[in-house]
């Protein structure tokens, strides 16, 4: 879960027009939501490549390598339009000087692969043919839910009731009255965070486990985050003072 540090900052200075901070006392919160959905498609990509000192010979051993690579995964039921391929990238490398063994100039040729997978049977299969195999590279693999329409308005609605909890937790903490919200972003950026020196801590994405990464998962968590700037206003302190008597009210001694 997403961790927040959030800022109670009461600023009441009046800031230049082009400044993203407020010129009125505010309050500045994250909220967030997350709810875990079933996993509907998998997606993995990876690399074929080769180098050689020959132009020709280099494209056309990534052409073959291309179709080899196509045939492996129509014959393990993808389908044609499952499968996206980048355009060939040729690259001109200079030889390191103090690598003897290879002429002055060699090539470098490459290929991306984006392969979406919808019947996540196919999947553990897939991923065993691919990890480890010479005919490949930088195998990598992502699970995504399906429609999430739905589910992005419930965490929107529950990221905001956060923010909203937040906000008030803070404003009474600090003897602040809340006020009105004055603005909402979804972004991930924030500039105006970034001035005041509000931070966020995502936790570390680890690698899955060698036997996990032939696993498909049976959910994906699906987080959304808002930021939401209040207006504040300071509760009214001021205590009344007697009056001060006048002369003609002053006792005689």
């Amino acid at each position: 879960m997403k961790m927040k540090t959030i800022l109670l900052l009461f600023l009441a200075a009046s800031v230049g027009m082009a400044s993203p901070i407020p010129d009125f006392p505010f309050l500045f919160v994250g909220g967030d939501a997350s709810e875990d959905v079933p996993t509907a498609r998998a997606q993995i990509t990876f690399r074929i490549a080769n180098e050689n000192e020959k132009s020709d010979v280099g494209e056309a051993a990534l052409e073959e390598a291309n179709l080899a690579v196509r045939a492996l995964l129509k014959a393990n039921g993808v389908k044609d339009k499952e499968i996206q391929v980048s355009d060939a990238r040729k690259q001109r490398v200079s030889k390191d000087p103090f690598v003897q063994e290879k002429k002055q100039v060699y090539f470098e040729f490459s290929q991306d692969f984006e392969v979406t997978i919808t019947d996540l049977s196919l999947y553990p299969k897939l991923a065993e043919l691919f990890i480890g195999s010479d005919k490949v590279s930088g195998f990598n693999s992502s699970f995504y839910a399906g429609d999430l329409k739905e589910v992005t308005k419930r965490l929107r609605v529950a990221a905001i009731r956060n923010a909203r909890e937040n906000a008030e937790t803070l404003s009474a903490a600090s003897g602040a009255v809340l006020g009105t919200v004055h603005s909402i972003s979804e972004l991930d950026y924030s500039e105006l965070g970034e001035l005041i020196g509000q931070e966020t801590y995502d936790p570390p994405n680890l690698p899955p486990g060698r036997d996990e990464v032939y696993k498909v998962p049976p959910t994906v968590k699906e987080s959304f985050h808002v930021r939401v700037l209040y207006r504040l206003a300071t509760p009214n302190t001021t205590k009344a003072v007697p009056a001060t008597p006048s002369d003609g009210d002053k006792p005689s001694n």
